[in-house]
């Protein structure tokens, strides 16, 4: 099968006129914050427990930008959407983890220990009786590996409810998106409003991308 020619899947769009030189500018942002990420990689010490967040958040949002320009241009609207929103509750947890780095930045991290468990669970009760039992032996072995660690960071994640009853986190702060949020400010609960409400507008997807990289 011939590879897809991206080139020429770009040249049949027809965009008006706005909207591509949004996408161009959207593009020299992109372009140039990929430069400005390279130079500092070379200085930046990732030291601390929010430094390390903030190195792996910023090589990853980097590759959500540039997934949003593609499917732009291709007119992918409906799939950049759902990358617009990836990145938006990347900044959203990143600016939240920051008003407190220390503290949360041990729960973001600590957090992975039950991930890791739960995941295996589920795959095991979902995939253990058609998976290769060489697999399914492997993942046993991993989930027995990382329990105590589990049981040990289920003390962490736990709150009493209303009636008193402990309840597990959602996440790894318990709190969703648009309840950080709130607490980040006007500023990225904007952001959350916007993104979520309009995110099928492609006018607005290119608009509220562009004005972030800008500001």
């Amino acid at each position: 099968m011939p590879r897809i020619d991206i080139s020429e899947t770009i040249s049949r769009i027809d965009f008006p006129e706005k909207v591509w030189e949004w996408l161009d500018l959207f593009g020299d942002i992109v372009a140039e914050t990929q430069r400005e990420a390279m130079h500092q990689d070379r200085t930046f010490l990732a030291d601390t427990p929010f430094k390390r967040i903030l190195l792996c958040t910023i090589n990853k949002d980097l590759s959500t930008l540039h997934a949003i320009y593609i499917l732009l241009r291709c007119e992918l609207i409906h799939q950049a959407s759902s990358h617009v929103r990836l990145l938006c509750e990347s900044l959203i947890t990143l600016k939240y983890i920051s008003l407190k780095s220390k503290s949360r930045s041990g729960l973001f991290w600590g957090y992975a220990d039950i991930e890791a468990y739960e995941i295996s669970s589920s795959i095991l009760d979902w995939e253990s009786s058609t998976a290769n039992p060489v697999h399914v032996k492997r993942l046993r072995a991993f989930q027995e590996s990382v329990s105590g660690k589990y049981a040990k960071a289920k003390e962490t994640y736990t709150f009493a409810d209303k009636k008193g009853r402990r309840r597990s986190f959602s996440n790894w702060c318990n709190k969703s998106i648009s309840a950080q949020a709130r607490e980040c400010g006007p500023i990225f609960q904007r952001l959350y409003e916007l993104v979520y409400k309009h995110s099928g507008d492609r006018f607005l997807i290119v608009g509220i991308i562009t004005n972030l990289m800008l500001s």
